[in-house]
């Protein structure tokens, strides 16, 4: 009977081990995730408020049909998500960088490309440090 019992606590802790580690592995892909999805939002801000510069006459602080001028603000370039760098702006597009602020689970900082046009915007991750290495397109929406 006491090898039974004793089997039984060895069981017992074996298997709640196996389950805190597993509610740890949750933890962390969840963590990520919601890390992503901050920095997409402020993307889709960021993209919105790029679109309203552009549809802005230049007498009233737009861009007049442009997105040249078009800057992020002082309280928007660094959130506790990301710091966003515009990396380009011309005529009909901007393209703004995000790079998130703590590192995923696989160690490699978080980043993504945010391309603006007139009607709609992109959000995509990016590997390999560079714009060249765009992963997969994250996010799209359609201007308002």
């Amino acid at each position: 009977m006491p090898k039974e019992k004793l089997i039984k606590i060895m069981l017992a802790v074996v298997g709640g081990i196996l389950i805190v580690i597993v509610g740890l592995i949750f933890i962390f892909k969840g963590s990520e995730y919601s890390k992503k999805q901050q920095i997409k939002d402020e993307c889709e801000f960021l993209a919105k408020d790029a679109q309203k510069y552009y549809q802005k006459p230049a007498s009233m602080g737009g861009g007049s049909n442009s997105f040249v001028g078009w800057f992020i603000s002082i309280n928007l370039d660094t959130t506790k998500a990301a710091v966003y760098k515009v990396v380009s702006a011309d005529l009909n597009e901007v393209r703004v960088s995000a790079t998130g602020i703590v590192k995923g689970n696989d160690k490699d900082t978080i980043k993504m490309l945010l391309v603006i046009r007139p009607e709609d915007y992109t959000i995509s991750t990016v590997e390999n440090n560079d714009a060249s290495g765009v992963k997969n397109n994250d996010a799209s929406g359609q201007a308002n």
